[in-house]
């Protein structure tokens, strides 16, 4: 428990003393007291505060003889890694302090179930064999290097003279010599083989592009101004002359009328003519 002061176990045991076992049913006034007598010790207060929700002191005091108080403490301790998710040294505080400051266990017993608990969990820590406080075993016996690996003898080589090549001398007909003349290897008359007549590949049929293309709009040209003056000057002129032929009509039409009456007045040749009498 080096990690945890037990400044404010002490202070809870004093106030504990001084105001009695109600303060317990007052958090917010334990938990004032706590932090004006030591509030340097926000962990452990916060601690402290967290198993007096959890009604902690309540159980332990009401617990009577019907449990065993070693079952009873190892219980709460259990309730409060659950419920706060308090690590296993926090909760045992926690629930030594409380116990500490009501009366149900001595401070003895509270040493000594922290000596329990560290012991404990020195015993569940892995060992490691290869540390220099644990020695090897006698069986063990040291790695001992390999061999390098030997080297091969390598052939040695002769320092005697190569054998002369007289190219020459006349082959002997009795036998074999011991020593053949050199003779440089022949060459291989040059081959030609025949053209490959290559086969033109046959050529990859066109693709017909089945899709039908999409018809796009022709463009907008926006028509020079030359073409609006152009369109309006033909409709002055269509409008000049419409109007030149109703002129002409209104005053050409009654001429023709009258035209017409007094040729139907005039005498015609083929009519017989009227004697005037005198």
């Amino acid at each position: 428990m080096s990690n945890i002061s037990d400044a404010p176990r002490e202070t809870l045991i004093r106030i504990i003393a001084k105001y009695g076992f109600a303060v317990r049913e007052n958090p917010k006034r334990c938990e004032a007291l706590l932090r004006d007598l030591c509030g340097e010790y926000r962990r452990e207060i916060n601690i402290l505060m967290g198993a007096l929700e959890e009604r902690v002191p309540l159980d332990l005091m009401s617990s009577g003889k019907g449990l065993p108080r070693e079952a009873l403490l190892a219980r709460l301790t259990k309730r409060l890694q659950d419920q706060l998710a308090y690590t296993e040294d926090a909760a045992r505080w926690a629930v030594d302090s409380w116990a500490l400051a009501l009366g149900v266990i001595s401070s003895a017993e509270a040493e000594a179930r922290a000596k329990a608990a560290a012991s404990n969990r020195e015993q569940a820590q892995p060992r490691n064999p290869t540390s220099s406080n644990n020695p090897l075993p006698k069986s063990a016996k040291p790695a001992t290097p390999n061999p390098p690996p030997l080297k091969q003898p390598t052939p040695a080589v002769s320092s005697s003279p190569p054998p002369r090549l007289h190219p020459h001398a006349p082959p002997s007909t009795a036998g074999q010599s011991t020593h053949s003349p050199f003779r440089p290897p022949s060459r291989p008359a040059h081959i030609t083989s025949p053209p490959i007549a290559s086969s033109p590949l046959p050529s990859a049929p066109p693709s017909l592009n089945t899709s039908p293309v999409a018809r796009q709009p022709p463009p907008f040209t926006v028509e020079p101004r030359r073409t609006w003056i152009g369109k309006l000057r033909g409709c002055l002129l269509v409008v000049l002359l419409i109007t030149g032929l109703i002129v002409a009509a209104v005053f050409a039409v009654p001429a023709i009328i009258t035209l017409l009456r007094q040729e139907q007045l005039q005498p015609s040749i083929n009519e017989p003519r009227i004697p005037r009498s005198n």
